[in-house]
């Protein structure tokens, strides 16, 4: 018969504590961790002032848009400018197939990341065009996490839509998007649509043409048809943090007060929040850059100058 021998090795309490330690520094960095890895494609900082704003530039753009701005205001704001992930030379993010809009809740997913891992207090969000209904989004539904929002020239009451559910929402968005492709999605197509809307720019128009030509149009088109799905409109009712919302008025409009009414209109329609406020600058064109530099800049500092001190009297 073979006898088997067993030897126990007796292990030091010294070694224990220190396996003990071991785990619960890994268990706490494990908990540390981001829900999610969801990150902007690209985050472009400047400014020394004590406010700070985050800049969503508009679909199809990078973080350049704001490049102006952010010069003339480096000592006025702490500035974070964005870029989309998969606009400019950026990637385009793996979303997931759940959801109706998943570049849209990437970028929200984004946005609330940035501003808890950088522990950002009191941000207000800027959102150009598309984007402003994204910052009107993201404070609809993360008021606890920004001071408030200005959104810029941004079609967020589609009268076309009043009234409609998510479902007749998203139908339309979905055929609209389909004659969008018809009649773009061809080189020569999308070359000649950013020329056309480059064409009161000067010498920024390569520039914008540039911009928007880098990425892929598919990649633009992956958030065109999300930012169509999602109905800003409903939100404003409901909204508790202070919200500016910027219209630019073109030279070529006639009847200035009818375009002002026209705009209030929409927002009453949808029950809009006494913390919403309209302005108009005239003229304007639609990009950043064709905003009267002085009359913007007055603009966004007196707002966010209200909102500073209306933080301060709470804190006091």
């Amino acid at each position: 018969m073979t006898l088997n021998f067993y030897s126990w090795t007796v292990i030091p309490l010294h070694k224990f504590k220190i396996l003990a330690l071991l785990l619960s520094v890994l268990l706490i960095i494990a908990c540390s961790k981001p829900r999610n890895d969801k990150r902007f494609g690209h985050v472009e900082r400047t400014g020394t002032g004590e406010i700070t704003l985050i800049l969503v530039p508009c679909l199809g753009c990078d973080w350049r848009s704001y490049d102006q701005f952010m010069a003339r205001n480096a000592t006025k704001y702490k500035m974070l400018a964005v870029t989309w992930p998969g606009m400019g030379d950026t990637s385009l993010p793996t979303v997931s197939s759940d959801s109706a809009t998943p570049y849209w809740d990437y970028i929200l997913a984004a946005l609330k990341n940035l501003i808890e891992d950088e522990r950002i207090e009191n941000p207000i969000l800027i959102g150009h065009s598309a984007a402003g209904p994204y910052v009107i989004n993201f404070l609809h539904d993360y008021p606890e996490l920004v001071a408030g929002a200005v959104s810029i020239d941004a079609t967020i009451t589609n009268k076309d839509t009043l009234g409609y559910s998510r479902i007749q929402r998203i139908a339309w968005a979905e055929k609209d998007m389909a004659e969008v492709r018809a009649d773009l999605d061809s080189d020569e197509a999308w070359r000649n649509f950013n020329e056309r809307s480059a064409g009161s720019l000067g010498d920024r128009a390569q520039f914008y043409i540039d911009m928007w030509l880098t990425p892929p149009r598919e990649h633009v088109f992956s958030y065109w048809l999300d930012w169509l799905k999602t109905d800003a409109g409903k939100m404003v009712s409901s909204i508790e943090k202070p919200l500016l919302s910027v219209f630019a008025i073109r030279a070529s409009v006639q009847d200035p007060a009818a375009f002002q009414r026209e705009k209030k209109k929409r927002f009453e329609a949808n029950n809009a929040s006494d913390k919403i406020e309209l302005a108009y600058i005239m003229p304007s064109g639609h990009t950043i850059w064709e905003y009267q530099p002085e009359a913007f800049d007055d603009l966004i500092e007196m707002f966010t100058n209200k909102i500073a001190e209306t933080i301060d009297d709470e804190e006091n």
